[in-house]
């Protein structure tokens, strides 16, 4: 942070630390295409960042920020709160679902209609629409517009 502030950034608020936790991990291992063979993540620490972290620490740093961006793996009813003080804020929101399972919860909670910008891989997008169609449409068969359509027509 010293060095993000000595670049003329400021920061909103204090970082929690977190003296049992583990700072987060994710080791990918790739094929010479870049494509994705394996990975491993360790994320548990974001379990920390509660409702009431948010409400009582950083809610009125979301209400003056231009943008907020959040990471898949912040727990459901943690982004629920964030999402609710951007709103009172007029804040946008910007959602990176981070895995197919994460998104696919975001999808199943009702909440894409909240965030403004997402930025989902293939994979995450087709498993966010299955969420949002009907089982008797299969996800297989839709294009990639086709896809965007639909999570454009869920709110985003």
């Amino acid at each position: 942070l010293k060095r993000w502030e000595t670049r003329g950034g400021r920061k909103s608020f204090d970082p929690r630390v977190v003296e049992a936790g583990r700072t987060a991990h994710y080791l990918a291992i790739a094929n010479e295409e870049g494509d994705l063979l394996a990975a491993v993540a360790d994320m548990d620490i974001f379990r920390s960042i509660s409702p009431d972290y948010i409400l009582t620490r950083a809610a009125e740093s979301i209400r003056r920020a231009r943008l907020i961006v959040v990471d898949g793996n912040l727990p459901l009813e943690t982004f629920e709160v964030v999402l609710q003080i951007a709103r009172e804020g007029n804040v946008p929101v910007f959602f990176e679902p981070t895995s197919v399972s994460k998104g696919k919860l975001v999808a199943r909670s009702g909440l894409l209609n909240n965030i403004d910008f997402i930025s989902p891989n293939e994979l995450e997008l087709r498993a966010m629409v299955e969420c949002l169609l009907p089982p008797d449409r299969p996800v297989a068969d839709l294009q990639l517009s086709q896809l965007f359509s639909v999570v454009l027509d869920s709110g985003v």
